[in-house]
Order: C-alpha cells, then sequence, then structure tokens
C-alpha cells in the first residue's frame, strides 16, 4: 500500500469518526434545546398562567367586596364592568392553560379547577344579581362565606397544579443538566479520541517510512566500498514510495553492473588487439 494511500485511509477513517461524532453531539445539543425550550416557553408559561389566574381571581374578589359597598347605581353599573371584564381575563387564562396542558395528571386537576371556577364565577354574578335587586344582606353574605370558601377551594386546586407544574420544571432543567455533562463529556472524548488517531496514524506512517528507509540507506551505504562490477540490490517488500526507491536503485545498480562489464570486455579486447 501506497504511503499516500495510507494517508489517505488514516484521514479518511479520521473524517467518518468526526462526521459520526460530530453527528453525536449535534443531536445531544437539540435534545438539550429542546429541554431549554421546554422550560422557557412551555413550562414557564404555563406556571406564569396559574400565577395570572391567581391574580385575576384575587382582582376579582376585590371588586365583589367592593360591589356591595355601592351605593349609587352609577358606581354599581361601573363595579359591574370591572368585575365582567375581569371574569374574561380569568376565562381567558383558563382557557389557555385547557389548551396547552398534556399530561394526563395536569390534566384531572385542571378539571377540578374548571368546575371550582365556573362555581365561583356564578357565585360572582349572584352577587351582582343581588347587589342590583337592593338585596346587599344576601350579597354580602355571599361574599363574606360561599365566595371565599370557594376561592380558598379554587385556589388549593390551582397550588396543586402549580406544585405539578413545577415538578416539571425541574425534571426538565435535571434533563438540561444532564445532557450538559454529556455533551461536555463527549466533546472531550472527542477531541482526545481525534488527537489519539491522528498521533497513531502519524506514526505509523512515519514508523514503516523510517524503518524502510534505515534498511535502503544502509545498503546505499556499501555502494562506495564495493567495485563495480557487483553491486548489493535492495529487497523490495512493498508496493509503495520506497519499493520504487528500492526498485530504481536495483536497476540503476544493473545498468551500472551491466556498463561495468562491457567496458572490461572492451578494454580486454583492446589489449588482444
Amino acid at each position: 500500500m501506497k504511503y499516500k494511500t495510507k494517508l489517505l485511509l488514516g484521514f479518511g477513517t479520521l473524517l467518518v469518526v468526526m462526521i459520526i461524532l460530530l453527528g453525536t453531539i449535534f443531536n445531544v445539543l437539540t435534545k438539550l434545546n429542546d429541554n431549554m425550550n421546554e422550560i422557557v416557553l412551555d413550562r414557564y408559561e404555563k406556571l406564569k398562567a396559574v400565577s395570572d389566574m391567581q391574580s385575576q381571581v384575587n382582582n376579582l374578589s376585590r371588586l365583589l367586596a367592593g360591589i356591595v359597598l355601592d351605593e349609587k347605581w352609577e358606581t354599581i353599573q361601573a363595579d359591574k364592568l370591572q368585575i365582567e371584564k375581569s371574569i374574561g381575563e380569568a376565562s381567558a387564562t383558563m382557557a389557555f392553560l385547557q389548551q396547552r396542558i398534556q399530561f394526563d395528571k395536569a390534566r384531572e386537576l385542571l378539571a377540578q379547577v374548571a368546575i371550582r371556577y365556573e362555581k365561583y364565577v356564578q357565585l360572582s354574578r349572584d352577587v351582582i344579581e343581588k347587589v342590583e335587586a337592593g338585596e346587599k344582606a344576601e350579597a354580602v353574605l355571599i361574599v363574606g362565606r360561599d365566595l371565599n370558601m370557594q376561592k380558598d377551594a379554587l385556589f388549593l386546586s390551582l397550588e396543586e397544579i402549580q406544585e405539578f407544574q413545577e415538578s416539571l420544571l425541574d425534571e426538565a432543567y435535571d434533563r438540561s443538566l444532564e445532557e450538559y455533562a454529556y455533551t461536555k463529556s463527549l466533546t472531550l472524548y472527542f477531541i482526545f479520541f481525534c488527537i489519539l488517531v491522528g498521533v497513531a496514524v502519524t506514526l505509523w506512517v512515519i514508523h514503516g517510512i523510517s524503518q524502510k528507509l534505515t534498511g535502503i540507506t544502509s545498503i546505499i551505504s556499501t555502494v562506495v566500498s564495493r567495485s563495480a562490477e557487483k553491486f548489493p540490490r535492495i529487497p523490495v517488500t512493498s508496493q509503495d514510495e520506497i519499493g520504487d526507491i528500492g526498485k530504481a536503485f536495483n536497476k540503476m545498480a544493473a545498468t551500472l553492473e551491466e556498463h561495468s562489464r562491457q567496458e572490461k570486455e572492451y578494454n580486454r579486447a583492446m589489449q588482444e588487439h
């Protein structure tokens, strides 16, 4: 095998290994990016939505507590509009959670939240009806007893969803750390392996060249002390560049020997005449 072929073979092997390892690293980095997207875009958005809904329900409770104290009809109607707006915002957040939450356990918890939220909204509208009908005492009773109890139950379910989403967030974060550590280790192994393969190929080629050149040098060095009638020959054991040098030397040696023989015969013939 020629040294050019050996070098190309070694480089090709190194290139294949690099492509495989780079492909593996790219796959790991893709998973790492997916985990980060899951943390930032998915889990965080769901946690934020749960927190937003808690804030919206708190705001709704504040408005309901205020409307039972209103005396003027205009103020009652203004507060009613604010309550309906707050209900709309909370309902939109609820719809977002129903659309985005996928895990079965989370969907079960969310179904409980939906039931409690609908009951809370119904109680809120009951308060508005009582206030508009002038039944302030009943409205105050609903706000102070039923509405607060329903709010506590609703918040309890929201906190359960929040805890579950936080556990998923922690799992995604832990996966990201594992993927990062794996990528870091794989990159170090990749660098080490590439260096090792490169050194091995270099030593393989250099050792072969050095060993064969040493043999050629030792044979060529004996030419000076020999007559032109008989030159040493270089054993040709390979079909590489060193073998080509050996063939060229042997051919030159044969030519010189033939030239020396012819010159000797010519001199003998001249002496006979």
